[in-house]
Formats: C-alpha cells, sequence, structure tokens
C-alpha cells in the first residue's frame, strides 16, 4: 500500500510539471527513467543526456521551462485538495479509464483527476459556441435528453452557451453527463455554472480534469481538453460554432481519431452556424435529431425513419396525408418511405404502443395508405406496388 501511494506521488509530481499533451517530457522519462529524468529536472545546470544528444537544443529549452515547475511540485497539496473536494484520481490502467483515450497515442493524459463517477457506457460529445442562440441552446438540450433517453451518456466542456444546455439536457433526465474542464478541478469554470456542476454530480455524472486541482483553466488549456472530448466520445455533435470555434477544434481532433463527426444545421445568416455549415460542406453528417445521430455512429438500433428520397413526388398527396387525424398520421408517417416495417419496430419508431399501432394500421389499410407484406407494413399510394 505504501509503495502504491508513493507510485501515484511520484505521478502526480510528474503531472505537475508539464502541460498537456507534452509530449516532450514523455519522451524524456522513457529515454532516462523517471529517477534519473527527476535528477536532471532538478539539477543546478543544464546538461543533455548523452540518449537526448540528437535534441539538445529542444531539452535544453525544455528543461528551463520544466525546471521551476519541478522545484515547486507540491504532489501532497494537490491529492489533499483533491480529497478535500470528495475527487479521485483515475490511471490508465483502471477499469474506468476511457477506452477511446487509446486513439490519442502518445498525446493521452497520464491520469485523470475527478469528482463523480466515469461511465463506461457509450456517449455522444455535444459541443458548440459559447455565444449560442436560442434555437442552438434548444436543439442542445433536446438532443441531450433524447439521447439520454436511449441509455447514451453526453460529453461537453462544462463552458457556457450550448455546453451548459447539453449538460442539462442530461440532467433533465436523470442521464449521466461528463463535463472536461480546462483548468484543475479547485478552480472550476465557469463559476456561474456551479449549480450545474452540482447537479451533473447529483444525478450521478463527473467533472473531469487533466491537470491537478491548483492548475487555473488558462486559455490553452480549453484547447488541449478537446481532444479528450473526441476521444472518449463515440460521436461528436457541432450545434453551432463560428469559423474559429474551439468547437470545430473538437471535430478536428474528432476526425484525426476516426470519430464519426456531424452538424447541426442552421441560418444562413447567423454567424454562429457558418463553422457548422462549413463542416458539412466537408464532409461532417447532417444531424436533424437523435435518430441521425444514431445512424452516424452505426448503432444498430437505429429507428429507421429518415429513408426519404431525393427526389420524387411524397408517397401519399399531402391534402390526403394532412386529412387523417393525429393518431393515424403518426403512425403513416413513421413508416419508411420505401420499406416495410414489423408492428413491434414501427411502435417504436412512432412512439406509441403496440394495441394503438396494430388498430391505426388496419384502418390506415381499410383506406388504401398501406398495405401488408411478408416483412411487415408499407405504405401504399404512390409506391406502385
Amino acid at each position: 500500500m505504501e509503495s502504491d501511494n508513493q507510485q501515484l506521488l511520484d505521478e502526480v509530481w510528474w503531472n505537475c510539471i508539464s502541460e498537456p499533451a507534452d509530449t516532450q517530457l514523455e519522451v524524456l522519462r522513457c529515454a532516462l527513467g523517471d529517477e534519473e529524468a527527476k535528477r536532471w529536472l532538478l539539477a543546478e545546470q543544464v546538461l543533455i543526456p548523452d540518449a537526448l544528444k540528437s535534441l539538445e537544443d529542444t531539452y535544453r529549452s525544455c528543461w528551463k521551462r520544466w525546471r521551476p515547475r519541478a522545484l515547486a511540485a507540491q504532489p501532497d497539496l494537490e491529492l489533499n485538495i483533491l480529497e478535500k473536494i470528495g475527487g479521485h484520481i483515475v490511471l490508465p490502467k483502471d477499469e474506468k479509464w476511457p477506452k477511446g483515450f487509446v486513439k490519442l497515442g502518445q498525446n493521452a493524459p497520464r491520469m485523470l483527476w475527478v469528482l463523480g463517477e466515469l461511465s463506461t457506457r457509450s456517449s455522444i460529445a455535444i459541443v458548440g459556441a459559447r455565444a449560442s442562440s436560442n434555437y442552438g441552446n434548444s436543439v442542445a438540450r433536446e438532443l441531450s435528453r433524447e439521447l439520454s433517453h436511449r441509455g447514451f451518456g453526453t460529453i461537453s466542456g462544462g463552458a457556457i452557451g450550448i455546453d451548459s444546455y447539453a449538460h442539462q439536457g442530461s440532467v433533465d433526465v436523470a442521464g449521466y453527463t461528463c463535463a472536461f474542464m480546462a483548468g484543475g478541478l479547485g478552480n472550476l469554470y465557469p463559476a456561474c455554472n456551479t449549480d450545474l456542476f452540482r447537479t451533473i454530480l447529483a444525478c450521478g455524472g463527473a467533472l473531469i480534469s487533466e491537470v491537478p486541482c491548483t492548475f487555473r483553466p488558462a486559455k490553452w488549456r480549453f484547447l488541449g481538453r478537446n481532444r479528450l472530448i473526441a476521444a472518449a466520445a463515440s460521436g461528436v455533435v457541432v450545434v453551432e460554432a463560428s469559423p474559429r470555434s474551439g468547437a470545430l477544434a473538437t471535430s478536428r481532433w474528432a476526425l484525426e481519431q476516426g470519430t464519426p463527426v456531424g452538424g447541426i444545421p442552421g441560418s444562413i445568416y447567423s454567424e454562429a452556424s457558418r463553422g457548422v455549415h462549413d463542416l458539412l460542406r466537408n464532409g461532417g453528417t447532417l444531424i436533424r435529431d437523435y435518430v441521425d445521430v444514431l445512424e452516424m455512429i452505426g448503432e444498430a438500433n437505429a429507428p429507421e425513419i429518415h429513408e426519404l428520397p431525393l427526389f420524387g413526388d411524397p408517397t401519399a398527396p399531402d391534402g390526403l396525408v394532412d386529412s387523417l387525424e393525429p393518431l393515424l398520421r403518426r403512425v403513416y408517417e413513421a413508416l419508411p418511405q420505401r420499406r416495410s416495417m414489423t408492428t413491434e419496430r414501427l411502435a417504436v419508431a412512432a412512439g406509441l404502443d403496440e394495441e394503438s399501432v396494430k388498430v391505426a394500421l388496419v384502418r390506415l389499410q381499410l383506406s388504401a395508405f398501406v398495405g401488408v407484406d411478408e416483412r411487415g407494413w408499407h405504405r401504399s399510394l404512390g409506391q406502385g406496388r
């Protein structure tokens, strides 16, 4: 146990030395070993080891950058603060370590500082602008709710704007959500979201950082934490983002890692949607609702309600469909345009109980709106069957 505590203290000491994704520090540790590397950092003068001679200028500069932190590092203090606020450390060897971090390679964090509990469930990152519109806020919240209803977690960055509404949508329905913070857990930012952070924890979610508790949320750390959001998610959805938004940095990280990326379209006159539209023009998936998200990530149980022909007449004249009473119209419109669907799947797609769907289908069949074959129910009018 004492050995484990010392190992943790040593890891925290290294975590205090450098900024996230500092691959040069990892090279140093691998080349010299931790004990020798630590002695080198604490030495009065910089002497480049033989193993790093080919990178002498680089590591001379690194030594000057790292040494002040090496002298000031207080791993005991950081761990005491973490314990006081009720947090814990998660290491790569732990079961709850995000599996997606393997995609980061040398850019992966060495540890996570966590308030609350990490989850191994599949999660979707919903990110976007701080200066968001009412439209964007509403979409982020509703999308998060729908995904939470279906067992998915949501991931975001805890910022004001889209991030906040993404988290809020999950806690609205007691779903799981986690926020990756740019600063340490002793410096939660923004302060105006303190109540939201408490609610996230109360609902079983988590606040996560890769830096020690006392580290402040500096600007460069916001960009660094975006790679963690992208790596931890099964898919990334950008709701609103200007061309220079940090949310687009998250989407770029995701694309580099092979994580599916989508965007919510907005007004062509909205600056908040320009970045999203650029993303969509360059191959991002257009997202309208949770069904599109499930299809984007290859979820096998995604409802088949978006299979619309690119061109052509509607299956039934608008006037006829509009004349249907609400229950019949809902069942009819839940059917795919060109394929059959079982009663059970249709009930899921329509959000109705099977008995109501069966009654509606019989009435629609009598009116020649639907037909039935060996595969299930299908639309009739305009199908040419």
